[in-house]
């Protein structure tokens, strides 16, 4: 196995792994969120991160398997893989440990690590798979954006406590 090819084998994992293990925060936490004023439905979020995965799915296809080879798939493959993992700790740092400075950092971790992604997709924008990429990509990034904004508009609200407080152990 080559390292291109076991890169890529790692990166789909991290994907499946992500989307997987996305379900840390309960429904019901969601719905009250959503229930203060300028928020969206719960019903929007399952619709939006279904939709998402799916575009983040068809991007990460379109990348893996271009037909460019250089620094650029190999750094792009590696912020992909960094972006899934810090998209599975927003939800655990935001709901779960209460935590807005942390999920903030997470926000600008996944905003910069997706914005490298797509930069890399961009700089094979002659070949239709890589542009593609960064297209497919982009709604995702406009939802870390908007994340960002519910964040910022929950600690306005003084909806969500700032330090960490103990959490109940799930069995």
């Amino acid at each position: 196995m080559q390292a291109d090819e076991l890169l890529a084998a790692f990166a789909v994992f991290g994907a499946v792994f992500a989307a997987a293990s996305g379900g840390d925060s309960p429904r019901d936490i969601r719905r009250q969120y959503a229930r203060r004023p300028g928020m969206p439905p719960a019903w929007v979020f399952e619709v939006a991160w279904g939709a998402l995965y799916l575009c983040i799915g068809a991007s990460a296809y379109l990348f893996w398997f271009g037909r460019a080879v250089g620094w650029a798939s190999t750094a792009g493959a590696w912020a992909l893989l960094a972006n899934l993992l810090a998209n599975r700790y927003w939800t655990r740092l935001y709901f779960t440990y209460r935590s807005v400075p942390l999920a903030v950092l997470d926000i600008a971790l996944l905003l910069a690590t997706g914005a490298f992604y797509m930069f890399c997709a961009l700089w094979h924008m002659w070949d239709v798979y890589y542009f593609l990429a960064a297209l497919l990509f982009a709604p995702y990034m406009a939802w870390t954006l908007f994340a960002l904004y519910l964040v910022w508009r929950a600690e306005q609200d003084g909806s969500v406590a700032t330090a960490p407080e103990p959490c109940a152990r799930r069995p």
